[in-house]
C-alpha cells in the first residue's frame, strides 16, 4: 500500500503557518479465514519556514511479493536563494517492512562536505533512520538519502 501526501504552499503564506492532514487507507484480505482487514493512518504536519528545502520520497516498485526487497529514496533540494545548514533527515521503517540498509547517495550535493547515517535499526528490525549532513546545501543543489527495506 502506498499513500502519497502532496503539500503545496501558496506564495505569500505567513512564516510559521502550519497545516496538518491525516490520510488513511483500509483494506481487507481476500479469502482469509478468519476475515482479516487493516486500517492505516498517517498524520503529516507541514510548517512554513524561511528556507526552501524540498523533500520527495519515492519507491522503486508499486507492488511487491512477500519477502521481496523494495528501495525508497528521499530526494532533497534547496529551492531557496541562500545556503541551508544543519540538515538532519529523519524517517522510519514503514508498516509491514523491516530495515535492510541505508546510505547517503553519491555524489554529495554542492556545499555538503559529509553525510552520515547517524541512526539506523539493525538489519531485519524496525525503527528510526537518520541522516546528518555537514556543510551548507547550496541553492538549487539536490541530493539523496536511501534506506532499503524488505
Amino acid at each position: 500500500m502506498c499513500l502519497i501526501d502532496k503539500v503545496s504552499i501558496p506564495p505569500g503564506t505567513a512564516m510559521n503557518t502550519q497545516d496538518g492532514i491525516t490520510i488513511g487507507a483500509s483494506f481487507s484480505y481476500t479469502n482469509a479465514s478468519p476475515a482479516l482487514s487493516s486500517t492505516l493512518t498517517l498524520t503529516d504536519t507541514t510548517q512554513v519556514g524561511s528556507v526552501g528545502l524540498a523533500l520527495i520520497k519515492s519507491i522503486d516498485k508499486l507492488t511487491v511479493k512477500l519477502g521481496e526487497a523494495i528501495t525508497y529514496t528521499i530526494t532533497y533540494q534547496n529551492n531557496g536563494s541562500t545556503p541551508v545548514s544543519a540538515i538532519v533527515l529523519r524517517d522510519a521503517t514503514p508498516a509491514y517492512t523491516t530495515f535492510l540498509s541505508a546510505n547517503c547517495g553519491a555524489p554529495l550535493p554542492a556545499g555538503i562536505t559529509a553525510c552520515n547515517v547517524t541512526t539506523q535499526p539493525a538489519a531485519g528490525a524496525k525503527g528510526a533512520i537518520e541522516w546528518t549532513l555537514t556543510g551548507n546545501l547550496s541553492p538549487a543543489a539536490p541530493g539523496q538519502a536511501r534506506p532499503g527495506e524488505l
